[in-house]
Formats: structure tokens, sequence, C-alpha cells
């Protein structure tokens, strides 16, 4: 989720992207953010184009599968002239779901083949 604040004594209209590099530096990904107003002395969630039909507004990457470190730099303009926020932060990713179906198959592979050797002897 991505919140913004607006502390100034007027709305702001707030519009951004994130880019999103792998660990090689390659640009894998953008997400554009859905431009909104946010009234003086508040705050609110931002969401990106592919979550407008959400109740729970976000930011929403649509990858399916990731490995690896990335880097998503944010870049917000709180208005046509400014200031421009950015913001950077590295994370890792590891898919679990695809770790455990590998897992599972392995294990299943196992107890078949030996299974098969018990029956063959």
């Amino acid at each position: 989720k991505l919140m913004v604040f607006n502390t100034s004594n007027a709305y702001t209209a707030v519009k951004g992207h994130i880019v999103m590099k792998n660990m090689f530096g390659q640009t894998i990904g953008s997400v554009d953010i859905v431009p909104v107003n946010i009234l003086a002395d508040t705050g609110r969630l931002l969401s990106s184009k592919d979550d407008l039909n959400s109740s729970d507004p976000k930011v929403v990457w649509n990858e399916k599968f990731l490995l690896g470190y990335y880097t998503a730099d944010l870049t917000l303009a709180m208005s046509d002239q400014g200031p421009v926020l950015r913001k950077k932060i590295t994370f890792f990713a590891f898919p679990v779901e695809g770790i455990l179906a590998i897992l599972l198959s392995s294990v299943m592979a196992i107890f078949i083949i030996k299974r098969a050797r018990k029956q063959a002897n």
C-alpha cells in the first residue's frame, strides 16, 4: 500500500509511477499510479491502474514469477510545478509456492521410485 500525506494548506494533485529493476539494473516493469487529488492536511491511499475496481486501494505489480533482488523506484509529482518526490526500495522475492511444488514433486518421485524398486525385488 502507498499512502501519501498532504501537509500543505491547499489540495494537491498527485501523479507518478514506479519503475521495477532486477538485480542487473535492467528495467523489467513499470506501474502507473492513478492521478488523484489529496485535500489539505489529509492522507490518501494511492492505487495503480490495475487496481481501480478494488475497495481497498493499493499499488499492484502483476508479475507471475519473481526470484532474486529487485529495486522499486517511486517517483511522485505533487503538482505540475513540483515538488517531485523520489523513493527507492530494494527487496528480495522468493517464489514459495513454486519451491513447495518442486519439493512435493521430488518427494513423490522418490517415494514412487523406492516403491517400484521394492516391488521389482
